[in-house]
């Protein structure tokens, strides 16, 4: 088997150990992260037994349901053949082709890799996921935690005449779900089947400071880019977040598949996570949900900026505008969400922990949400639609123990203390904007009874979805 075209391969002279701008202060373990595309995973899985520690993508699995097992099986062979625990996170399963019984059609994405691995969860507005084109994963190497695309954009051909518009229109989507939406270490990486110049996505995703690791391995001076398809064109692409680089070291290639090499990047991810350092940019108000004509007929207060610097009087000019949105956006309360909030107020970077984690998966019977990436509001919202759906399935099993009843009202204080909701929960209650009928005008101190738990919860999912529905 050939060995990985690596630094140390390409490079004529030593490396000099010198510390670069923006890297890690303090590196800790080596973990490698790459895309690779072995036109159909079925009898190759020991090849991944050969791979470093870290992350693997797998394009074109043609894995359809019969085969699933098998492969799982056969990556864990690989796995005891080499000393290591693969985590398998296949993506939706690909129909069987024609006169088959195992092997499925031309698509298919997996991610394995020996980090805990779990699956996103977000809104495909043209059914990408389940057509085996695209998965989003979330990456855990102790404590620290990086969230990242796996993808395999559609093939030009006479099959597939919208191929080009197909793969921008998904790399869209991905770029508002991981890029815009999520913050921390964040990759994007697969076989997108055109190059680069052909996808204008990729202009904005470079916009936003990321930066595929062939680029970034010739910019350090210790990496040439090569052709990762049939030796002709660049086709598969590893883009990582600026949160990312500063844990890069160095740029590795395989050519163990016969169409595409295996293509990754050595990180040396950090025991602890890091604070990160940005300016956070508040997100797109809800201008669709504005009531413009009543908007624009309100009084306009005067402003006390002329005693002011300008950085003052700018801070409060943005302030006002924002604050001016409250009760005219047809949202669940009415305000402008904040996460939508911040213009002129900042005028340094700022520091914060790392990214914000994502809620544990929920559970058979429990309610989803449509979308993990909506940001922070959506996400405590969702913790208490949890914990009413909790406090139902708890009434609904009659326990009557004393350790029950403390539960119940634990958690019915919990329910009312939440502080994701202006006034209280409580008072927002009686304001809410979706009243169901037959639902309580008023929320009782105590725990309530079955029928008006399950009218609690119906009213409060009624107005989570629509929150939900205006935050996507």
């Amino acid at each position: 088997m050939s060995q990985a075209l690596s630094v140390e391969a390409q490079s004529s002279g030593p490396i000099l150990p010198t510390r670069r701008v923006g890297e890690a202060s303090n590196p800790g373990p080596v973990c490698h992260l790459g895309t690779s595309n072995p036109g159909g995973i079925r009898n190759k899985e020991m090849i991944y037994g050969q791979l470093p520690f870290g992350v693997w993508g797998i394009a074109e699995t043609h894995l359809a349901q019969p085969g699933l097992r098998s492969t799982r099986s056969a990556f864990h062979r690989a796995g005891r053949e080499y000393q290591r625990h693969f985590a398998v996170l296949p993506g939706a399963m690909v129909p069987l082709r024609s006169r088959s019984d195992s092997a499925g059609t031309w698509a298919g994405v997996m991610t394995i890799g020996d980090l805990i691995l779990r699956p996103v969860h977000v809104n495909w507005p043209n059914n990408e996921f389940l057509e085996g084109r695209v998965q989003l994963t979330e990456c855990w190497l102790g404590p620290f935690s990086f969230t990242g695309a796996m993808l395999y954009g559609w093939p030009s051909g006479p099959t597939y005449p919208q191929a080009l518009h197909d793969t921008n229109a998904m790399l869209e989507t991905v770029i508002k779900e991981v890029v815009i939406s999520k913050t921390g270490p964040r990759y994007i990486m697969g076989d997108f089947n055109h190059a680069a110049s052909k996808l204008p996505t990729i202009e904005l995703l470079k916009a936003y400071g990321w930066i595929d690791i062939q680029e970034l391995g010739f910019q350090r001076g210790v990496w040439e880019p090569i052709a990762t398809c049939k030796g002709a064109t660049t086709i598969d692409f590893v883009f990582i977040s600026p949160e990312m680089i500063p844990f890069f070291r160095r740029t590795n290639a395989w050519p163990w598949f016969a169409d595409h090499i295996i293509l990754g990047a050595e990180f040396h991810f950090p025991v602890q996570p890091e604070p990160q350092q940005g300016w956070p940019q508040p997100e797109r108000i809800p201008w669709h949900e504005v009531q413009w004509d009543a908007w624009q007929a309100q009084h306009q207060e005067v402003l006390p900026i002329e005693k002011m610097n300008v950085n003052e009087a700018y801070s409060l000019i943005c302030q006002t505008y924002e604050h001016s949105f409250n009760g005219y956006l047809n949202t669940v309360d009415g305000l402008v969400p904040t996460g939508c909030k911040g213009r002129g107020q900042r005028s340094k970077p700022t520091k914060r922990a790392g990214a914000l984690p994502l809620l544990r998966p929920s559970r058979p019977g429990e309610a989803h949400q449509s979308s993990e990436l909506l940001g922070r509001t959506p996400q405590k919202w969702f913790v208490q639609f949890r914990r009413i759906q909790s406090l139902l399935h708890g009434l609904r099993a009659g326990n009557e123990s004393a350790t029950a009843q403390q539960y119940r009202a634990e958690l019915w204080g919990a329910i009312l203390r939440s502080r994701c909701f202006q006034g209280g929960f409580s008072n927002w209650w009686q304001d809410r904007p979706v009243k169901l009928q037959g639902s309580p005008t008023r929320l009782p101190l105590s725990v309530p009874q079955l029928d008006w738990a399950v009218s609690i919860l119906r009213d409060f999912e009624a107005n989570f979805r629509k929150m939900e529905s205006s935050a996507c």
